[in-house]
């Protein structure tokens, strides 16, 4: 039965749609955008897609006065589906339908259609605020030195401390383990004053928003110390993608009580083996929306510009 059913997955990839060959199941999909403070957004720009890697469907409109617009096309199994707004950051996901569908002669594919028939997903848009210039730039995960030897980075000087670098202040302290070749490479970031820290936003396997950390960063929270493996990832983490952002506080001052007096924050993107990291100059700011025509860093020709808000 599993080499029948292999056999027919097979065919159904051989003969996409628009080959003449046999069309995949219908697909419907309703997509509902909101504000964050949950009330529908009314004229939003929203796109649903199928696609292979031979052909592309797609069907683009605006919400309604409920916020929803709804697609149906012939689908692989899953539908993309972007949103976006006039002064709103935009946000995509994809809807992922049960395979029972695919059961059966495939030959009626066609006149089947993917299961949940048009279930509803909520898009959230958050709102742009004042994005600010920032110290923006993308380092390596990987320390100079990775036997666990402390090294600082400064976030205003773009690269280590001395003598890897000509950094001044080590805003963030890497300490690298293992190797990536045995795949048990691992990173502590820690901090240097009291006060310093970092927050873990771990992604919840809903829609992607373009601003992945909060608007601001929190108050409080922070930990003295995180650990990533070699992608950028929480050990231990459940599920395998990575989290939204972290955001962090450094330079920070307290009282005799512990208080906070003045501090500096930002947040780090990871992708891959390399993270981008923002850093407000604002002293006592927490504002985290970057302002990508503003980057306080000139040159970034080895590291390429940043993009992302």
């Amino acid at each position: 039965m599993k080499i029948i059913f292999l056999i027919a997955i097979l065919t159904f990839i051989a003969f996409p749609t628009g080959r003449g060959g046999i069309s995949p199941p219908q697909a419907a999909l309703t997509v509902k955008v909101l504000d964050e403070f949950a009330q529908p957004i009314a004229g939003a720009r929203i796109s649903i897609r199928a696609a292979d890697k031979d052909n592309i469907q797609k069907q683009n409109g605006k919400s309604d006065q409920n916020g929803t617009f709804t697609g149906q096309m012939p689908s692989f199994g899953f539908l993309n589906y972007s949103t976006g707004c006039e002064g709103y950051y935009s946000s995509w996901g994809v809807y992922r339908f049960k395979r029972g569908a695919m059961n059966g002669d495939i030959t009626e594919w066609a006149n089947r259609q993917w299961e949940p028939w048009n279930p509803t997903v909520e898009v959230v848009l958050k709102k742009k605020g004042n994005p600010i210039p920032m110290y923006a730039k993308r380092i390596d995960i990987v320390p100079p030195v990775a036997d666990g030897t402390a090294i600082g980075f400064d976030f205003i000087e773009g690269d280590w401390l001395t003598p890897y670098g000509k950094g001044k202040v080590a805003d963030l302290i890497f300490s690298g383990t293992g190797t990536f070749e045995k795949g048990d490479y691992k990173v502590m970031w820690t901090f240097t004053n009291v006060g310093d820290g970092i927050q873990v936003h771990l992604y919840d396997g809903g829609p992607r928003s373009q601003l992945a950390s909060p608007a601001k960063a929190p108050i409080d929270g922070y930990l003295p110390h995180v650990t990533v493996d070699g992608e950028g990832r929480i050990p231990g983490q459940p599920g395998n993608d990575r989290p939204l952002c972290f955001t962090f506080r450094v330079r920070t001052v307290v009282d005799n009580a512990g208080k906070v007096i003045t501090a500096h924050y930002g947040k780090i993107y990871t992708a891959g083996y390399r993270f981008v990291y923002y850093f407000n100059p604002i002293q006592n700011s927490r504002v985290l929306e970057f302002d990508v025509k503003h980057n306080l860093f000139n040159d970034l020709k080895f590291t390429g510009p940043i993009n992302d808000p």
